[in-house]
């Protein structure tokens, strides 16, 4: 009896040997897997709540800010604009394009001025999109501007690579299409072609989102000229 006790010990501890190394070797397999899960996701979840680090408000705001909006309303001297989550603010008609203002002050220093002046109502639809830039802000409503001198600040024409999207003021009407304001100083000239806008939004003195489609004479000094695009379609992988 006492030896089948024992070897009855002995098979039972055994038993729980195997049982006990299985349970091991399956642990060791899931901390392994858990291991191998989590440097996977590490990057996805951090790259994740750097996108959203914190709703956009008043207060976290700065002047200089470049902000995507969208025009909530046209006023004769202003621009409603709807900004993300829930901010609001305005752009008035002498912060809309260096074109645009030109003839403004000539207008101020002459009553009679024949030039003629298109009204915001006809630039601008409410549901379009604009780039503006932050001027002031009081806390309870932000002073905006559409000037791509002041929204492209700081981007040099060095930098300049296809596909890039810039606000771009139109400064004039030509026979096969438009010439750009782009703001960017050692641009010899930015050209947009007829059938590479969206014909609807196109005036001249209005500011457009355009997409750098091509860039000539990198290689002699101050003559960089480009050409851009203003369809939508042509800016879908980079909106």
């Amino acid at each position: 009896m006492t030896q089948l006790k024992q070897k009855g010990d002995l098979f039972s501890v055994k038993v729980k040997k195997e049982k006990k190394g299985s349970k091991g070797k399956k642990k060791k397999k899931q901390q392994e897997g858990d291991r191998e899960v989590h440097v996977k996701k590490t990057p996805k979840a951090d790259h994740l709540s750097a996108l959203d680090v914190q709703p956009l408000t008043y207060k976290s705001l700065t002047v200089g800010q470049v902000l995507l909006g969208c025009v909530l309303e046209e006023r004769d001297y202003e621009l409603v604009v709807s900004l993300p989550h829930k901010l609001v603010g305005s752009i008035s008609l002498a912060h809309i394009s260096r074109p645009y203002t030109a003839p403004l002050s000539k207008l101020k220093d002459d009553e009679e001025g024949e030039e003629e002046i298109q009204a915001l109502q006809e630039l601008y639809q409410p549901g379009q999109h604009v780039v503006s830039i932050e001027k002031v802000n009081n806390m309870t409503w932000v002073s905006l501007t559409l000037m791509p001198n002041e929204a492209n600040f700081g981007i040099s024409a060095s930098c300049l690579e296809k596909g890039l999207v810039l606000p771009c003021a139109v400064a004039s009407l030509e026979d096969k299409g438009y010439v750009m304001d782009t703001g960017i100083p050692k641009i010899k000239a930015a050209f947009l072609k007829r059938e590479d806008t969206d014909k609807a939004h196109t005036w001249v003195c209005s500011v457009l989102r355009c997409v750098l489609t091509n860039i000539f004479g990198r290689d002699t000094k101050d003559n960089l000229r480009l050409t851009l695009s203003a369809n939508p379609k042509a800016q879908q992988p980079w909106t």
